[in-house]
């Protein structure tokens, strides 16, 4: 697994189209029509590709599953991206990877009610058993997605994968130029 962390996206509308993408990647990128959407996708695919020639991969064609996820076509690689505020992270691995970020935040009592509502039983225990909620409460949405991602499932998924058991493979706690706190998981 290689993973790259990029600490600041460049400024909205600064970015110009890299014509020397791969059609499939381009033809990614292109699918949305929020310009700031966009950008992010050519940040990531920059990125991509840099790690495909780090680690000595032939660009790969991009698809899109029927849930949404871009995957590399008929190769032994994967990758996910992850971007949250100013912090963007790509990784590529031989099997199938899902990466998070969050920030850490602090919820209002309603608010946090409302977020683990969303959570199996098992997840609900361990956040509710942990001495910081707001934390463990990140933490569980962050796995909870890189699992969901991993498996290609999508959000649809989120009130039914129970992710209680999952360790993750990487975990750690990046910040970001202002010194902001994220969360970030992986799972391959």
């Amino acid at each position: 697994m290689m993973m790259y962390r990029i600490t600041s996206l460049p400024p909205e509308g600064s970015v110009n189209f890299p014509k020397f993408l791969p059609k499939s990647w381009q033809d990614y990128i292109l699918r949305s029509e929020d310009l700031a959407v966009r950008e992010r996708r050519i940040t990531a695919a920059v990125t991509l590709l840099l790690l495909c020639e780090d680690a000595g991969i032939e660009p790969p064609t991009m698809v899109i599953s029927e849930n949404g996820k871009p995957d590399f076509a008929d190769s032994p690689y994967h990758f996910n991206i992850t971007h949250a505020g100013k912090l963007l992270v790509v990784a590529i691995a031989d099997r199938p990877i899902g990466v998070d970020l969050e920030p850490y935040v602090s919820f209002r009592e309603g608010r946090r009610a409302r977020f683990l509502s969303a959570f199996t039983e098992g997840e609900r225990a361990l956040i509710e058993a942990a001495p910081d909620l707001d934390r463990a409460l990140i933490e569980c949405w962050v796995k909870k997605e890189a699992v969901l991602k991993q498996s290609g499932i999508g959000l649809s998924g989120f009130r039914t994968v129970d992710t209680a058991a999952v360790t993750p493979t990487v975990r750690v706690r990046p910040r970001d130029n202002d010194h902001a706190e994220y969360y970030l998981c992986v799972i391959a």
